[in-house]
């Protein structure tokens, strides 16, 4: 009678003993920037309670997703779940918490090119708590010179800013410029046509060169050959 109690109570206490030793999957924290997903590049997190750490995973071509903006521009990163406090690299922009889900970056004035963007976020959720680490990639949107028309000493150009900003332009041959500087200002996004006379006819060949700033910013510059 004692045997068959024992092997009931030992069949009883298996599957309990089995449950435990398994903890249930410990999942990536999800996290978006402008509605893409970010790449989970790692942490150290608790899913319900069963702590763990992922060493640094860095993304792959292709897995963290590329945000194109246009300077100044504000982006928005979102949690699954509650995020305390979010913190990106010194000078990138500000950061501004909305609700608990979500906080809005504000580009700084120098962030001009296009860089990687690391996000840490401590998590405070009820299924995913701790620190985790993000990865995206900024492609802040350049300035372009839509066509270019060369008629004897006029250059005429079409242009288009991603913001508001000036743009100057000239002609250079070699190191010397050979044109007066024209510069226009910009209020918002937009194209607009500009018009730059050469002094004489260059012998060798000239190059166009555009400047645009954005306030508080440096110059992006673009050069290109004329058409003779």
């Amino acid at each position: 009678m004692l045997r068959i109690a024992s092997v009931l109570l030992a069949m009883l206490a298996a599957p309990a003993a089995a449950q435990a030793q398994t903890p249930p999957p410990l999942t990536p924290a999800q996290g978006w920037i402008d509605d893409l997903p970010m790449y989970f590049v790692g942490g150290c997190l608790s899913f319900s309670g069963q702590p763990a750490c992922w060493d640094g995973m860095p993304p792959t071509p292709g897995t963290s997703p590329r945000v194109g903006v246009a300077p100044g521009s504000t982006l928005t990163l979102r949690f699954g779940v509650p995020a305390t406090a979010v913190t990106v690299p010194a000078g990138v922009g500000t950061l501004t918490q909305r609700d608990p889900h979500t906080w809005a970056l504000t580009l700084a004035p120098s962030a001009v090119a296009t860089f990687p963007l690391p996000v840490n976020a401590t998590l405070a959720g009820d299924t995913h708590a701790g620190l985790a680490h993000f990865s995206a990639t900024v492609a802040v949107t350049s300035p372009e010179v839509l066509d270019v028309e060369r008629s004897g000493s006029v250059v005429r150009l079409r242009v288009r800013v991603p913001a508001r900003g000036t743009v100057r332009a000239h002609v250079r041959v070699g190191d010397q410029r050979r044109s007066a500087v024209v510069e226009r200002t910009f209020s918002a996004a937009g194209q607009r046509r500009l018009r730059v006379k050469l002094r004489g006819t260059p012998a060798r060949s000239a190059w166009l060169v555009m400047r645009y700033t954005f306030p508080g910013g440096q110059p992006v510059e673009i050069s290109q050959r004329l058409p003779a």
